[in-house]
C-alpha cells in the first residue's frame, strides 16, 4: 500500500506544478525515494516513461488553454515552462499535428491525454493490484442518479499497447489510440457515452438496452481489430480486449462499479487478445 499512496502523491504532484520546469531527480526527491525506484514504480502503473506522461499531460493542458484563454502563445509556452517559442512550436506539432496558430484556429479542445489516477482492487489471492483511472468517477455519479444512464460499462483495453510504443514511438501509439477511439464510436448509437480512462483504456456507458444489443456492438467494434489500418508509413492491425458488467439496482459506488468492470477486462484479456468477457 505504501507504493500506492507514493504514486498518488506523485501524479498529484506532477498536476499541481504541470506548469513549472521541475526534473525527476526533484520529483524522487521531493517524495523521498530514489529516481529509479520511482522508475520502477511508474512503469508498474503505465506503460509510457514518467518523463513521456509530464510532457503529454503538460501539452493536453496547453492545447486546450490555447483554445479557451485568449493569451498569447509565445505567454501560454512561457507559462508552462518553455524558455523557447521555437522549441515549444516544434514539440507542439510532434504531438498534435499542427502548429499552435493552427490548433487555436481548429478549435478542438479535446484532452489527447487524461491523467492518471489510481484505484486498488483484489484480486483473486487477495493481493492489491494497481488500476489506472481517470476522472470516470464523475460520470458514473451521474449514473447513480438517474434510472436509464449506465446499464451496462463496457470497458475496452488495446492489445499490446506497450508493444507499439516501443517498436514504434509514442507517434504511433497515439494514433493507435484515435483509432481505437473512433472505433468505438463508429459502433455506439448516439444515446451511448463514451469515455477515455488512463492511457489505453475506454469505458462506454449504455442506457437502457437488452444485453444481446450490448453483445452484438461488442463483436463488431472486435470484428474491426482485423481491419489493417494505415498510420504514417506503417500498415498495422490491433485488437482489443472487454469487460462486460452490467449496473445493479443498488447503485453500487462509482469505484466499485468501475472496479468491477477491470476486473471483467482483465479476465478477457486473459483469455487472450480480442476476447471479452461478460461479469454480469
Amino acid at each position: 500500500m505504501r507504493s500506492l499512496e507514493v504514486l498518488g502523491h506523485v501524479l498529484d504532484y506532477i498536476e499541481d506544478h504541470i506548469k513549472e520546469d521541475f526534473s525527476l531527480q526533484v520529483l524522487a526527491d521531493t517524495h523521498y525515494i530514489s529516481l529509479s525506484y520511482l522508475h520502477r514504480l511508474f512503469t508498474c502503473l503505465h506503460r509510457e516513461s514518467l518523463r513521456e506522461y509530464i510532457e503529454k499531460r503538460r501539452l493536453s493542458l496547453i492545447g486546450a488553454e490555447i483554445i479557451l484563454s485568449d493569451q498569447k502563445l509565445i505567454d501560454i509556452a512561457f507559462n508552462y515552462g518553455y524558455h523557447s517559442y521555437e522549441v515549444f512550436s516544434r514539440t507542439f506539432k510532434k504531438y498534435y499535428g499542427y502548429s499552435p496558430k493552427e490548433w487555436r484556429k481548429l478549435g478542438d479542445v479535446r484532452e489527447l491525454f487524461p491523467r492518471v489516477h489510481l484505484l486498488t482492487i483484489y484480486n483473486d489471492k487477495g493481493e492489491d493490484v494497481m488500476i489506472r483511472v481517470s476522472n470516470i468517477e464523475e460520470y458514473l455519479k451521474i449514473a447513480e442518479n438517474d434510472s436509464e444512464l449506465g446499464e451496462y460499462i463496457l470497458c475496452f483495453d488495446i492489445d499490446r499497447f506497450g508493444f507499439y510504443n516501443r517498436q514504434y514511438g509514442w507517434q504511433i501509439g497515439d494514433l493507435v489510440i484515435e483509432t481505437a477511439a473512433s472505433r468505438i464510436d463508429k459502433h455506439i448509437d448516439e444515446h451511448m457515452e463514451s469515455y477515455r480512462i488512463g492511457a489505453d483504456e475506454f469505458i462506454v456507458l449504455t442506457k437502457s438496452i437488452h444485453k444481446e444489443k450490448v453483445l452484438e456492438i461488442v463483436k463488431r467494434i472486435l470484428l474491426d481489430g482485423n481491419e489493417v489500418i494505415h498510420l504514417q508509413n506503417e500498415n498495422l492491425t490491433f485488437s482489443m480486449s472487454v469487460g462486460i458488467v452490467q449496473v445493479d439496482e443498488q447503485r453500487a459506488s462509482q469505484q466499485a462499479i468501475l472496479a468491477k468492470a477491470q476486473e471483467a477486462m482483465i479476465k478477457a484479456k486473459q483469455l487472450g487478445r480480442n476476447c471479452f468477457y461478460e461479469n454480469v
